[in-house]
């Protein structure tokens, strides 16, 4: 029969507790469980990547007539974003009635479906242009839905040690998507791209199926079996005993009850006003709100015009290819420099060259506006700067926010804070994006880049100013410095490197060996991690 575990004294934990390293067999299935699940953010880059080149295509076509880039083409961009905002509060309710995994595979289905509506626009033409409208906004609602709900997945069965690294693989796979959509869209149609991004969700919903749900999600629903295999099979345990002994502790430890969700609709909100609560979300929108106005929607997603409105000095579709391969290496990089800089100071530094790359992208247009030719021995211009642009976004400001929010949310408000966070980033890009080219008729060319560079440099000062600095801390550290309150009964010095999940408040979460349960002592004083480790801990019989 288990033992009960009880909380371990602080003089264990602070002075004789060695907690072993995090090893690649141990963490091995949340790093495919992340992969399985950030094929819907390769699926959101498909959405977003395929407007800086279908749109291009179908005014060439003529498949549809003669479309305006004031009305039509500006709307198929900026639909999938609008329906991108719709799913934040559609997601957020499924995520906490369904759970997370579940809710991904039910925004499978419309998501496989808006790209079969999008191809179906080819048989209708000249007539069926009202199709595209149609798979936009499902396309949209999908993509919106799965940047609720991948990174909440993903936080809840990573440890604490991998959680940026795991946390920096969703935007590494949504660059990819861009990356995948735009190769494609140099060779093919904008029919048959569609019908090739349409491939995504397929994949996604195979994958899906042998992945499990979080253990926090189904502790919280009072599933303890499904609990106890999911957290054994995240963290590579053999034995069932061993890995509910874990789940007990943390589980005692952190106070992760059935009873945590608990709440009135109307108790909900009015805690989600409260300080500890709602400041993190007015920072993570802030964040975000600067992340949009510094125009990586009108970069992104009006990226073949803006290299066509630039010159000759490289095709527009190969400059496409080559943006979305320097996003890709450099979200990379970002996985590594987010844990050795630091959250707050990637989000300055980028914030800042993003600026000074607007400006001198601005430059250059003023100079050909001018209609001198002067430009003409700037040619190289356009290119670099919107390639240092889209390095310093992809370094820092693009993926950042995501992993900062997930660190920053108070736990028992995920759900919520994610769903705040996600339409407030999708209303934010619809309106820039929708915009984009009546700024650039009212402040020309130039002056619409220096406009969104501004406020580049307003998030690097809002960044210096008001943004923690959430590196090597843990989430009860982070909690407390909102001024909450946490629900550990103890805190350590080690690294959560078993948590699963579900440790949200601590740092400390060893695997435990069961004792020999005729002992009559009521202190054992040994336990074994998962890769042999022997450590120190008290667990009473």
């Amino acid at each position: 029969m288990a033992a009960e575990v009880k909380p371990i004294p602080e003089t264990v934990i602070g002075e004789r507790l060695t907690v072993s390293p995090p090893t690649f067999r141990k963490c091995r299935n949340q790093i495919l469980a992340t992969i399985i699940v950030t094929i819907g953010s390769f699926g959101t880059g498909t959405v977003f990547g395929w407007s800086a080149v279908a749109t291009d295509d179908l005014k060439k076509s003529g498949d549809f007539g003669s479309l305006s880039q004031e009305n039509e083409i500006s709307w198929v961009t900026s639909l999938a974003i609008l329906g991108a905002f719709l799913a934040g509060p559609l997601a957020g309710f499924l995520m906490d009635r369904c759970g997370r995994r579940r809710s991904i595979i039910i925004f499978s289905l419309p998501f496989a479906l808006g790209w079969v509506v999008m191809c179906s626009a080819w048989l209708s033409k000249p007539q069926g242009f009202y199709l595209l409208y149609i798979g936009r906004i499902l396309t949209g609602i999908c993509a919106g839905g799965y940047l609720v709900l991948i990174p909440t997945y993903i936080k809840e069965v990573s440890i604490d040690s991998m959680r940026g690294v795991l946390g920096s693989a969703m935007p590494l796979m949504l660059v990819s998507g861009i990356l995948y959509t735009f190769t494609l869209g140099t060779f093919c149609n904008w029919a048959l791209l569609s019908a090739l991004c349409g491939v995504v969700p397929f994949l996604l919903a195979i994958g899906l199926c042998i992945i499990p749900e979080t253990p926090r999600y189904l502790i919280v629903k009072n599933r303890r079996d499904e609990a106890v295999r999911s957290f054994k099979w995240l963290n590579s345990i053999e034995s069932y005993e061993i890995a509910e002994a874990e789940l007990d502790y943390i589980c005692s430890t952190q106070s992760i009850t059935s009873c945590n969700r608990n709440r009135s609709p109307k108790s909900n909100w009015k805690q989600l006003m409260t300080p500890p609560v709602a400041k993190p979300i007015y920072i993570i929108l802030s964040v975000v709100f600067f992340q949009q106005f510094g125009g990586v929607n009108a970069v992104t997603l009006y990226t073949v015009e803006i290299f066509r409105g630039a010159g000759d000095f490289i095709q527009p579709h190969v400059a496409t290819i080559i943006m979305a391969i320097v996003q890709v290496v450099f979200v990379i990089l970002s996985m590594i420099l987010v844990d050795v800089l630091g959250r707050k100071t990637l989000l300055i530094i980028c914030n800042l060259i993003m600026g000074v790359s607007l400006f001198g992208l601005g430059f250059y247009f003023y100079m050909k506006e001018k209609g001198d030719g002067s430009e003409i021995n700037l040619s190289w211009m356009p290119i670099t700067t919107i390639l240092t642009y889209i390095a310093a976004y992809s370094t820092g400001v693009g993926p950042i926010p995501w992993v900062l929010g997930s660190e920053i949310y108070n736990p028992e408000f995920r759900a919520e804070s994610s769903t705040i966070m996600t339409s407030a980033y999708w209303i934010f890009g619809f309106i820039v994006s929708k915009t984009y080219e009546n700024i650039k008729i009212g402040f020309r060319e130039s002056g619409s880049f220096w406009f969104y560079g501004a406020f580049c440099l307003g998030g690097a000062l809002f960044s210096l100013m008001f943004v923690p600095e959430t590196k090597g801390k843990s989430s009860e550290e982070i909690i407390k410095h909102f001024g909450g309150e946490t629900s550990s009964r103890h805190s350590g010095d080690g690294d959560a490197n078993h948590n699963g999940g579900i440790s949200d408040t601590g740092k400390f979460s060893p695997s435990l060996l069961y004792s020999n349960p005729d002992a009559d002592t009521s202190i054992n004083e040994t336990y074994i991690s998962n890769n042999g480790e022997i450590h120190k801990t008290a667990l009473e019989i």
